[in-house]
């Protein structure tokens, strides 16, 4: 998800969504730091330093440029307050053939070959 070319951010009643930017670092550092936000953000399910904070900021960045997608930061209409963020990013997901049938790794077993009739 992101902004329509020519758009700079979607309102509702309570909420301002826009393109996270270089000056919401401050922000996602603080909350990326928090264990509890960590565990549903982080693939390994840990805090974020400030540095690997810094570089996950430069991937909505390039994304925005390079897909028309990624990450959309989300302000209290109120006060301006930035409280999170919401969106969709590019997933690249491994896949096989469709004659390999399912990892193993994905599912735990292998898949049979289908009966003779």
């Amino acid at each position: 998800m992101t902004l329509a070319h020519g758009t700079d951010r979607l309102e509702s009643a309570r909420l301002v969504l826009r393109r996270i930017a270089p000056v919401d670092l401050p922000f996602f550092t603080r909350i990326h730091a928090l264990p509890e936000v960590a565990q549903n953000l982080h693939p390994a399910g840990r805090p974020r330093s400030p540095e690997e904070t810094a570089a996950w900021l430069q991937y909505p960045l390039a994304s925005y440029e390079q897909l028309a997608l990624g990450y959309l930061a989300v302000l209290r209409k109120e006060d301006g307050a930035l409280i999170g963020r919401c969106g969709l990013m590019d997933l690249v997901v491994e896949s096989a053939p469709p004659e390999h049938g399912t990892r193993r790794g994905w599912s735990g077993a292998k898949r049979r070959p289908p009966a003779s009739r």
